[in-house]
């Protein structure tokens, strides 16, 4: 039986693509954004250092691929 806590611990999957990645990062971000401050450097300097730490990701071509067309779209 399962009670939605299955999923603590293991790291969610990402997409193949850097482009949808992009596209979910940088939704991501702009939700943020709706609830922070008026300084976008410093937020987005934020936001991708919780992205590189926390795990989820693995820090390859994918991403980086995935983080300049994020910025692009933001």
């Amino acid at each position: 039986m399962s009670n939605g806590s299955e999923s603590e611990g293991k790291k969610r999957e990402v997409p193949a693509h850097f482009k949808r990645l992009g596209r979910e990062f940088a939704m991501q971000f702009l939700y943020q954004k709706d609830f922070a401050s008026e300084n976008i450097e410093a937020e987005l300097t934020n936001f991708w250092s919780q992205a590189e730490s926390s795990g989820s990701f693995k820090l390859d071509r994918i991403f980086r691929k995935a983080r300049e067309f994020a910025e692009r779209l933001i």
